[in-house]
C-alpha cells in the first residue's frame, strides 16, 4: 500500500496538468477573439492616425504657401542698376554736307536776246545745289522769284492758273522759251559769223569768238551758219576768213 501511494500521487499530479492544459485548450477561441479584437482596434487607430496626418500634411502646406504669398506681397521689387556709363571716346559726327555757294543770277525781264543765258545760269544753280532745290516745283519758285517785267507777268499768270507747265520744271522752261527764247540771237550770231575775220587779233581770241558764234548757232531753232543749213560744218581756215563745207 505505502508502494502505491507514490504513483497516485503522480498519477493526480499528471491528471492536474492534463486539466490545467484541456481548460487552457478550451479557453483558445476566446483568447483568439480578444487577441483578433486588439488587432482590429490597432488598425482602426491607425488608420485614424493616418487621416490625422493627411490633414496635417494638408494643413502644413496651405500655411507654407500663404507664407509665400506674404513674402512676396511684402518684397520690394528690385530695381535693376543702371548699367555703367560708356566711357570710351565717341567718334564725332562728320558734319553735313554743305552745298557750294552760287551767286544768285541776274533778273530776267523777258528780254529775247538773254532768256538762253538766264535759264542757262539757273541750270547751274539747281545743278550745284541738288539738296537745295530737290523738286519742281523748288526750281519753279526760285525761277519765278528772278523774274520782271513782261516775265514775271507771264510767270504769275501761268503760276496763278494752275497751267500744265508748271507740273515740271522741264515743261516749264520748254514753256518759257517758247515765249520768250526767239531766234534773234541765232540771226544775228550767222551774220556775225558770216563777216567774222581775224584781222589785227590773234589766233586764240579768233578761235574763242568764232567757237563762240557756232555754239549759238547750235542752241538756236533756226540752225543756220552764214545762211546755210546747220547740217554743214562751219570752220575757220587761213588768212582771217570763214568758210563752209558740206
Amino acid at each position: 500500500m505505502a508502494r502505491g501511494r507514490p504513483q497516485t500521487a503522480k498519477m493526480n499530479a499528471q491528471l492536474t496538468a492534463l486539466s490545467s492544459q484541456m481548460a487552457q485548450v478550451a479557453s483558445a477561441p476566446s483568447l483568439l477573439n480578444q487577441h483578433s479584437q486588439a488587432l482590429q482596434d490597432l488598425a482602426d487607430t491607425t488608420r485614424h492616425m493616418n487621416t490625422q496626418m493627411s490633414n496635417i500634411t494638408t494643413q502644413l502646406s496651405q500655411v507654407a504657401a500663404s507664407l509665400v504669398q506674404l513674402s512676396t506681397a511684402q518684397t520690394p521689387p528690385v530695381i535693376p542698376s543702371p548699367p555703367p556709363p560708356d566711357r570710351r571716346p565717341t567718334a564725332p559726327s562728320s558734319p553735313p554736307s554743305r552745298e557750294p555757294y552760287i551767286p544768285t543770277p541776274e533778273r530776267y525781264s523777258g528780254d529775247q536776246g538773254t532768256c538762253q543765258e538766264f535759264l542757262m545760269q539757273m541750270s547751274l544753280v539747281f545743278a550745284m545745289q541738288p539738296l537745295t532745290y530737290s523738286t519742281d516745283e523748288q526750281k519753279i519758285s526760285y525761277t519765278l522769284s528772278l523774274l520782271t517785267g513782261a516775265a514775271r507777268r507771264w510767270g504769275s499768270a501761268v503760276w496763278m492758273n494752275n497751267n500744265p507747265v508748271c507740273d515740271s520744271y522741264s515743261a516749264f522752261t520748254a514753256a518759257m522759251r517758247e515765249v520768250f527764247d526767239h531766234p534773234v540771237q541765232g540771226q544775228n550770231a550767222a551774220k556775225r559769223l558770216g563777216s567774222l575775220k581775224q584781222g589785227g587779233r590773234s589766233v586764240a581770241d579768233y578761235a574763242v569768238e568764232f567757237r563762240t558764234l557756232v555754239a549759238e548757232l547750235v542752241t538756236t531753232s533756226a540752225g543756220v551758219c552764214g545762211g546755210r543749213s546747220r547740217s554743214r560744218r562751219c570752220y575757220a581756215v587761213g588768212h582771217g576768213k570763214i568758210t563752209s563745207q558740206s
